[in-house]
């Protein structure tokens, strides 16, 4: 069984260590610092809640499309101290970040549908230029693409909402209609 699937509750905190980039906070020295803390509270009290939470973050970071270096001294000490193989931390559900090469093609792959309108007139052509253009010349920031109308019923029934989040080392970009996350193999 894998650590998704022992922990369904995993997307929520790829999307909490997500949402870090919206302050500019790192999420890598976040997951670091995280994962120091759970392994000293773990050798404290001999917890073993600590060192489960410390796999969780570090399958949350893997997840969403960050890699640990193979002598990453705290990975090796959880994968020791959980009897696991160091190969358990690398993505493999749904969930995970898909790494795509910045080309128009890959890039083009990422985004469903696309249909202009009179909110948003950016052609798909326009949408991939800027997401590549941006990403490129590491803007930081976020964007917003949105296309489709608003059903009345639901806030984003029929629309496709992506958002592209620039921040320091991180960048991302999120498909929020489908739940997916990209990040980019930049040559």
């Amino acid at each position: 069984m894998s650590i998704q699937e022992e922990h369904p509750n995993l997307y929520i905190l790829m999307c909490t260590l997500y949402s870090l980039s919206y302050k500019g906070i790192s999420i890598k020295e976040t997951v670091e610092g995280s994962l120091r803390h759970l392994l000293d509270w773990y050798h404290q009290s001999g917890d073993l809640r600590y060192l489960e939470t410390a796999l969780l973050y570090a399958q949350a970071y893997v997840n969403l499309g960050n890699a640990f270096e193979k002598d990453q001294p705290m990975i090796a000490e959880i994968s020791h101290l959980m009897d696991l193989p160091e190969e358990v931390f690398r993505p493999s559900s749904r969930w995970c970040s898909n790494r795509v090469k910045l080309t128009k093609p890959q890039v083009r792959k990422m985004i469903g549908k696309w249909m202009p309108s009179r909110e948003n007139p950016m052609t798909i052509g326009e949408v991939v230029e800027d997401i590549i253009w941006r990403v490129s010349n590491h803007l930081e920031g976020e964007r917003i693409y949105r296309h489709g109308k608003k059903d009345k019923k639901e806030e984003y029934g029929g629309e496709e909402l992506y958002e592209l989040v620039i921040r320091g080392e991180s960048c991302y970009f999120f498909d929020v209609k489908n739940l997916k996350f990209y990040t980019f193999l930049i040559e």
